[in-house]
């Protein structure tokens, strides 16, 4: 099992201890809340997934990484 850690930290999400955007630059100002923030957060996901990640412990709650794609999948604008 390779799991993912997600944490909320300083206004920001980490990847096991990256920030977001160290991943997709400048994801606050501006794509987050758009469709193209979305797309780049599940294609950033999808990434780990294809790297092998299996489980996602996001601020200690532990799901598959497929679980969590899919429910960022349909809460994202929520």
């Amino acid at each position: 099992m390779r799991t993912l850690i997600i944490r909320i930290a300083c206004m920001s999400e980490t990847f096991n201890d990256f920030f977001l955007e160290n991943f997709i630059p400048n994801y606050y100002d501006e794509h987050d809340g758009t469709q193209k923030g979305k797309e780049l957060y599940l294609k950033l996901i999808q990434s780990f997934i294809d790297d092998g990640f299996t489980h996602v412990d996001y601020e200690g709650e532990l799901c598959t990484i497929q679980e969590y794609f899919d429910g960022v999948n349909k809460n994202y604008f929520e």
